[in-house]
């Protein structure tokens, strides 16, 4: 039987080709070991981003960790206020992506609420390996030290968090951000006039408000109660009394307003439901005609920020739902989230609600 034992040059190709192939990818490696990495592929383009972008240092966050969503406009507050502070601590200019239409979206309504709202929010979109993407923030609502970014050298960073809800990122420049967030005359003026109609036969001596949220809040066990909300009246009303305020008036706010028909408070006092369709002149009357408000929805951004820019002056008369210490946003602790100087309100041993002394 004849075997032919002539060279099979297909083969011998294969094995060839297989070889090389694998010298090839070991030689590629060692010699460009950052494209292991394509987080350092800002390193290859160092000088590329200097001729786009000049001397000039970015960072951004990663809105992918919020499914690509902004939030309400709350949300989009802290998040507005806490990287400007990052940023300037930084000396970076802060951007967000222009790929997600709900900045855009943002930075419109930003520019017709707030009178510095154009520079607050600036588009960009630089291409993914000019970027340098660093673990910080990611939280939704803890503090992580911006003086950790101080050394890093990549002219454009993005950091993975995309929430920032802490108020330990501007813990010291309240005067700043109240002034970021100064609303426009047109804003300010819709809200008097609405002011205006409200109280013209009745000026109350004290604007007690309560704010709730219901809705998306249900599910996650953040919503507001009428178990907590009417025995955080009784209990607020009760403490202004004890420093002789007797004329007090009650202002819901909220966007379920069947809920707010069902609350019962006390009898005695005017009660109030404005009736304001623009969330921005809504939120500016509450920050102005408001003299004390309670947080029934520990985790609404909108009534957290409403509290806030209240003159400072009435700062101590904001109440919040304490929720067990958590606020039940990824287990969030409240001495992040909520004010020192707020006052947080819990369901005592006998089903009443008084002050929680014991928070931290």
């Amino acid at each position: 039987m004849f075997v032919d034992r002539r060279p099979n040059f297909i083969v011998i190709f294969v094995y060839c080709f297989i070889i090389v192939n694998i010298f090839l990818i070991i030689y590629l490696y060692f010699k460009t070991p950052q494209l292991d990495n394509l987080n350092n592929l800002y390193e290859i383009y160092k000088e590329e981003i200097k001729r786009i972008y000049g001397n000039e240092q970015f960072i951004s966050m990663n809105l992918n960790n919020s499914r690509g969503n902004c939030g309400s406009i709350g949300d989009m507050m802290w998040r507005t206020a806490s990287m400007y502070m990052i940023g300037k601590l930084l000396n970076r200019t802060v951007y967000y992506e222009s790929i997600y239409k709900c900045f855009t979206e943002y930075k419109q309504e930003f520019e017709i609420t707030f009178k510095n709202g154009g520079q607050l929010i600036k588009l960009m979109n630089p291409k993914q390996k000019y970027i340098k993407k660093i673990s910080f923030g990611i939280g939704c609502c803890d503090f992580d030290s911006p003086y950790r970014l101080e050394g890093e050298n990549a002219q454009i960073i993005q950091v993975t968090g995309s929430e920032f809800k802490s108020f330990k990122y501007f813990e010291d420049s309240r005067e700043e951000i109240h002034k970021i967030f100064e609303f426009n005359e047109d804003i300010k003026l819709a809200a008097d006039e609405a002011a205006e109609g409200i109280f013209r036969n009745y000026t109350p001596e004290h604007r007690l408000c309560l704010h709730t949220h219901r809705h998306e809040y249900i599910e996650a066990g953040q919503a507001s109660t009428l178990e907590f909300i009417e025995g955080s009246i009784k209990f607020v009303i009760q403490r202004l009394q004890s420093t002789n305020l007797k004329n007090i008036a009650i202002i819901f706010f909220g966007s379920d307003k069947n809920f707010l028909y069902e609350i019962e408070p006390e009898e005695g006092h005017n009660i109030y439901i404005p009736s304001i369709n623009n969330t921005s002149v809504y939120l500016y009357f509450g920050i102005k005609y408001c003299d004390s408000l309670i947080i029934t929805a520990p985790c609404s951004g909108f009534a957290w920020w409403m509290g806030y820019l209240m003159p400072e002056n009435k700062n101590g008369n904001i109440f919040y739902n304490n929720c067990n210490g958590y606020c039940k946003c990824n287990k969030q602790f409240v001495q992040n989230y909520f004010m020192p100087n707020w006052v947080p309100l819990h369901k005592n041993k006998t089903d009443g609600i008084d002050i929680d002394e014991n928070i931290y």
